[in-house]
């Protein structure tokens, strides 16, 4: 399935397909000419209203032979457009257990935090996060942020710098530092805040417990997910601290809740990485 994922990852760089995807701008042709469709581990939405761009996903879904979402919010837009579709998982679930298990640990107490961040430039209530996250105080632990992309989080990366946390900023360079590496950083923490889908997904295949930053739906549905909190606007510091407290009080129980979980996750997406190849020998 890994090495699958890479071949995936590897073809979208052939000159090919940037012919298709100037096509598809210019004249709106389709980006590649199939026989038959799989599309797996796919979040849909949300949509502000039913735009060309959602015209176009649903039209795109219709033609799929095989459609596995990720989460609760994708399946009421399919059945809202009567869609054929199983619930799978997120495609990071894909990867083999030896790539986070070396990374895993066993701490019963909260001594260092992560905060993911993610600038947010819809709404500027959703994204006020960050200027509450800098005073955050729980037990005089360690804070590291973390950026995914420093062309996305230029925002939030500046205005931590001149807040004087320069010091306390990761930020994922794939030319500099490997994915390894970078999920290496954040697995030394014991709790991760985070703004970004995928930080939660990490969080619980390294069983660190979470808590989401609310700023978009699907913040939230992982959050319930897996049972853990999800701090909303208007971010009150007391609230995060508390909710922060209540997982240090159950942290083991926390931990053991979220690999359970993450074993389900694991077992949909093997039926889906399954259902993928059947439909790959067809061709």
């Amino acid at each position: 399935n890994y090495n699958f994922i890479k071949r995936i990852i590897k073809n979208f760089k052939n000159i090919s397909t940037l012919s298709a995807k100037i096509k598809n701008k210019i004249f709106g042709q389709p980006l590649f000419k199939y026989k038959n469709l799989g599309i797996i581990g796919i979040g849909i939405g949300p949509f502000k209203e039913k735009d060309k761009y959602y015209i176009s996903t649903i039209k795109l879904l219709k033609e799929s032979n095989l459609l596995f979402l990720r989460d609760i919010l994708s399946s009421k837009i399919c059945e809202e457009n009567q869609l054929n579709f199983s619930i799978g998982s997120d495609l990071v679930y894909s990867l083999p257990e030896t790539f986070w298990s070396s990374h895993k640990k066993c701490n019963e107490i909260i001594k260092k935090m992560g905060v993911i961040v993610r600038d947010w430039n819809f709404s500027e209530e959703m994204g006020s996060f960050i200027y509450k996250l800098i005073s955050i105080n729980f037990n005089k632990s360690k804070i590291q942020f973390y950026s995914f992309c420093k062309v996305k989080d230029k925002f939030s990366i500046n205005f931590l710098k001149e807040n004087g946390f320069n010091e306390s900023i990761t930020i994922w360079d794939p030319n500099k530092m490997s994915f390894q590496e970078f999920i290496k950083s954040i697995s030394k923490n014991d709790i991760l805040l985070t703004a970004r889908y995928h930080g939660a997904i990490i969080a619980s295949l390294l069983e660190i417990p979470f808590i989401s930053i609310g700023i978009e739906p699907k913040l939230k549905l992982v959050a319930e997910l897996f049972e853990m909190p999800c701090w909303v606007y208007p971010y009150d510091i007391d609230d995060c601290v508390y909710k922060i407290q209540n997982i240090e009080n159950n942290y083991k129980q926390e931990i053991e809740k979220i690999a359970l979980i993450t074993k389900k996750e694991k077992n949909k997406n093997k039926l889906m990485m399954s259902s993928l190849e059947i439909l790959l020998s067809e061709l």
